[in-house]
């Protein structure tokens, strides 16, 4: 039919992984500004202190992204699986 909807071709399945992307941006930004309001107010040297804040920020992003494309693939990767199993009739 014309009207059949195509949600269940390859590629359009993604309400997950825009939930779970979603839920990484969030993890994000807690994440950043706690670690950088902690490094901000921790830091004895006040000339630091900025700086030392945008690297906690930094290193927040660079590890919640990394966590994000992992998860990503794995989740993807299930989405469609390259290889299924072989189920044997005994």
């Amino acid at each position: 039919k014309k009207g059949k909807s195509c949600k269940n071709k390859m590629g359009i399945k993604e309400d997950g992984l825009l939930m779970g992307s979603y839920i990484f941006i969030g993890t994000f930004v807690v994440v950043a500004l706690t670690i950088g309001q902690y490094a901000y107010w921790t830091t004895k040297d006040r000339a630091a202190a900025g700086a030392n804040q945008q690297l906690a920020w930094g290193m927040s992003f660079m590890a919640v992204f990394c966590m994000w494309l992992f998860w990503a693939c794995v989740y993807m990767h299930q989405m469609y699986p390259l290889v299924s199993p072989i189920i044997e009739a005994h």
